[in-house]
């Protein structure tokens, strides 16, 4: 099966499923590939500063995700140990949306996805781009469905919207690339004890004051805690992939999500008032090691 659109969009996340519900609304022909099934969650802080709510507004689903949003965000907090110091947080311009608010990506990607559609996007998910060739004006990526069906997609114009955990240069063919990785030759990524290691979990019953927005200062990494909505709280953090080692030696035989869980409640009294009679919702997700910062196409 062969498809000719205007656009093509990798990655059906925040800014690849915004581009294409755009693009869509503007009379483009969009296809738009995701590999992963919604819902689905993903490793996230969550919080929407209140400068970019307009834009959910101006996409059609301002209504929507202010539904399912946390409580307005007015205040930040730096937790270090068991000490706190917190501050206002500055209201924005837009009398409409003063306050951030945080969402969780099972709902913001979902709604962006199904507005995309709703506006004309021609929605490929799941599958997955198995190669991705050709230059500006000339494109074509192969997908592959999971029950092994194949397609091809031809469009002048490509957005490689899979972010930094997947990105690739828009030339490579990830099949040759595979095979290479998985053959003998292959070159192992280098590790650094300074990588950066990213988890995230979802708590219910959680005990955090409506509004507040916790950063927290951790020996070997960061994080941040923020309610999703009722008494759901997201807890996400950062950690150096050295630290992580002594994290795991402090706790053998226990998977890395929760080693890293105990590391949070001993080094934060905040987390530790959190999550007190609070109840995990699912496993850790973890990724990594992450890129941040420009990187060339």
């Amino acid at each position: 099966m062969t498809t000719a659109h205007d656009v093509i969009v990798l990655g059906a996340g925040v800014a690849g499923a915004a581009a294409a519900a755009w693009l869509a609304g503007a009379g483009w022909s969009v296809a738009l590939v995701e590999r992963r099934a919604f819902p689905r969650r993903k490793v996230c802080g969550e919080c929407v500063a209140a400068p970019n709510l307009p834009l959910l507004d101006a996409l059609g689903i301002g209504a929507a995700a202010a539904a399912l949003a946390g409580p307005p965000l007015r205040r930040v907090a730096l937790d270090a140990g068991d000490e706190r110091i917190e501050a206002d947080l500055p209201r924005a311009a837009d009398p409409r949306h003063p306050w951030g608010r945080a969402l969780a990506r099972e709902h913001l990607d979902r709604l962006l996805a199904d507005r995309a559609a709703e506006l004309g996007a021609i929605r490929w998910q799941p599958w997955t781009a198995t190669a991705v060739r050709g230059r500006p004006g000339a494109y074509a990526v192969t997908l592959r469905s999971l029950n092994g069906e194949r397609a091809l997609l031809r469009a002048p114009v490509l957005i490689d919207a899979r972010g930094s955990a997947e990105c690739r240069p828009c030339r490579d063919d990830l099949e040759t690339l595979a095979t290479a990785r998985s053959g003998a030759a292959a070159s192992t990524p280098r590790r650094s004890a300074g990588d950066l290691l990213a988890f995230k979990a979802t708590f219910r019953g959680a005990c955090l004051e409506p509004g507040v927005l916790p950063v927290l200062a951790l020996p070997g990494g960061y994080g941040g805690m923020v309610l999703v909505g009722g008494d759901t709280l997201t807890l996400a953090c950062c950690i150096r992939r050295d630290a992580l080692a002594r994290v795991r030696a402090a706790s053998p035989g226990r998977a890395a999500g929760d080693a890293v869980e105990r590391w949070l409640a001993r080094c934060s009294a905040g987390v530790r008032h959190a999550l007190d009679g609070a109840e995990r919702d699912g496993r850790w997700l973890a990724t990594g090691p992450l890129g941040p910062g420009l990187h060339a196409a």
